[in-house]
């Protein structure tokens, strides 16, 4: 469990939606769990603004 939460802070700590989508498919080549390949397809289906407007809206910049 404490790797899955590894790999979600070291890929969703990214400032912008393409970090963090490359950081998840890095880790999918690494051979990562397979939660990570749901997650990839997720971002690609959602829209790219919405994907920026909520990571906006949780960020403090």
């Amino acid at each position: 469990m404490m790797y899955r939460l590894d790999i979600i802070d070291r890929c969703f700590s990214k400032r912008t939606i393409e970090d963090i989508k490359s950081a998840i498919e890095l880790e999918a080549i690494k051979g990562a769990e397979e939660w990570i390949s749901a997650a990839i397809e997720s971002l690609n289906k959602a829209s790219p603004f919405s994907l920026k407007l909520s990571l906006r809206s949780v960020c403090v910049s």
